[in-house]
């Protein structure tokens, strides 16, 4: 678990799924599928900060898919 504070700006994995809805499993999940193009960016995701932009885009992505 990332137990850092974010930069200013910026939001956790935790933070980004509680904002959304979702657990942070199901955060990393939807980042795996519809964000990371490398195996390396995986290893980066319990690492990730993200911007208020990627939680919109996220928030999108959740909204467009199915319930799992």
């Amino acid at each position: 678990m990332n137990s850092k504070r974010p930069p200013k700006g910026f939001f956790s994995e935790i933070e980004v799924a509680e904002s959304i809805g979702v657990s942070v499993e199901q955060l990393r999940s939807i980042v795996r599928r519809h964000i990371v193009q490398t195996e390396e960016d995986v290893d980066k995701i319990p690492r990730a900060w993200y911007q208020p932009s990627d939680v919109v885009m996220i928030r999108m992505l959740v909204a467009g898919c199915p319930a799992q």
